[in-house]
C-alpha cells in the first residue's frame, strides 16, 4: 500500500480557498514522514459549501497502531479527547475527536496501520460524521501500490 493525495476527496474537488490550502499546508508541516517514506497532503472542499476536508497522510510502519496513536494523540492534539472508531476494510486503529471552535462544528481523525499514518480534519462535521468519513476517505487515500 502506499498513500495518494486523490484528484477528489469524497467528492470534493482541491480547495482553491487561500485560507483552506494554508490549513493544509500548516497541518502538513507538523508532520515529519520517516526518511525514505512517502508523505502527502492536501484541502479539498470550499468554505461556500462547508465540505472542507484537510488530509494528511503517510507511509511508514507502526508496528503497534493502537499505541502509536495514543502517543500522537497526546503529543500532537493535547486538549483534544480522541475516542475509538472503526478503522475500515483497511485495518489498523483509528480514533477521532471533536475539534469545534467558534461555533463551527469540527472533527479531526487520524489512522495508523503497519503501513501508514494519516490525519483528515474535517470541517463543517461533527464528530459522528467524522466517524462515518473516515473510512471511505482512508480508502481513496490509501491505495495498493
Amino acid at each position: 500500500m502506499t498513500v495518494v493525495a486523490p484528484k477528489t476527496l469524497l467528492g470534493r474537488a482541491p480547495a482553491t480557498e487561500a485560507s483552506v490550502k494554508k490549513l493544509a499546508t500548516q497541518a502538513a508541516s507538523r508532520f515529519q514522514a520517516p526518511a525514505g517514506q512517502v508523505a502527502v497532503s492536501g484541502a479539498y472542499g470550499t468554505t461556500k459549501q462547508q465540505n472542507v476536508v484537510v488530509l494528511v497522510a503517510m507511509t511508514g510502519s507502526h508496528t503497534g497502531p493502537d499505541e502509536f496513536l495514543d502517543a500522537l494523540a497526546k503529543q500532537a492534539f493535547p486538549q483534544s479527547v480522541f475516542h475509538p472508531v472503526p478503522p475500515g476494510p483497511l485495518g489498523g486503529a483509528a480514533r477521532c475527536a471533536d475539534a469545534s471552535s467558534s461555533g463551527t462544528p469540527s472533527t479531526f481523525c487520524v489512522w495508523a496501520d503497519n503501513g501508514s499514518f494519516g490525519m483528515l480534519y474535517f470541517l463543517y462535521k461533527a464528530a459522528a460524521d467524522g466517524d462515518t468519513l473516515l473510512a471511505q476517505a482512508r480508502a481513496e487515500v490509501e491505495v495498493p501500490k
